[in-house]
């Protein structure tokens, strides 16, 4: 069976190679969690705080990932972490604009940043190394391609869930997933 990512395989070597960089995953996990668990304990909340900030878990989720994965990763870029990151912030701004997604822009919006986030993902998943690792990430894309398409299913079908809600736990299951990435390229050593 042919490979068909072969020819990408040596752009992609050699990605978080140093002995700290699973320990520096792992905290940015940790912090993306925390994003994630402040963004359900806003929308959770049984009286409206006057400074709701809906799409907040994923800006600053998204900023979180686009800032740091550039100091974890030193004199290299990834392109796939970032496109991630800006998709994801993308649809906490899109959901920042219109908490409700009343109109169509912007639910199509964070439908398809969130959607493009998941991708980048799931690419991040299949070219990774070492698989064990990289699984962790695949997990992370193919639930952010399922809240993408839950939001668009709660607002098709009329279900009272807050996408804030579906945003916030997706931010925590990507913060989940970024530390056991982390964890699980310390345990290849």
């Amino acid at each position: 069976m042919k490979d068909t990512f072969a020819p990408y395989r040596p752009l992609l070597e050699h990605r978080f190679g140093h002995g700290s960089d699973g320990r520096r995953l792992v905290i940015l996990g940790g912090l993306v969690i925390c994003f994630g668990a402040l963004g359900l304990g806003d929308a959770w909340a049984p009286t409206s705080t006057p400074d709701h900030f809906s799409g907040g878990s994923a800006i600053f989720s998204g900023t979180a990932v686009l800032l740091l994965i550039q100091k974890i990763s030193k004199t290299r870029i990834y392109i796939d972490w970032m496109l991630s990151a800006i998709f994801y912030i993308g649809a906490g701004l899109a959901l920042y604009a219109d908490e409700a997604l009343d109109q169509i822009l912007p639910l199509v919006l964070v439908c398809a940043c969130l959607f493009a986030s998941g991708w980048s993902r799931i690419w991040i998943g299949i070219t990774g190394k070492p698989q064990d690792a990289a699984s962790w990430m695949l997990s992370s894309g193919f639930i952010a391609l399922l809240s993408a398409v839950w939001i668009a299913g709660d607002q098709a079908f009329h279900i009272p869930t807050a996408p804030s809600i579906i945003l916030a736990f997706d931010a925590l299951c990507q913060g989940i997933s970024t530390a056991c990435f982390g964890l699980s390229l310390k345990d290849a050593r």
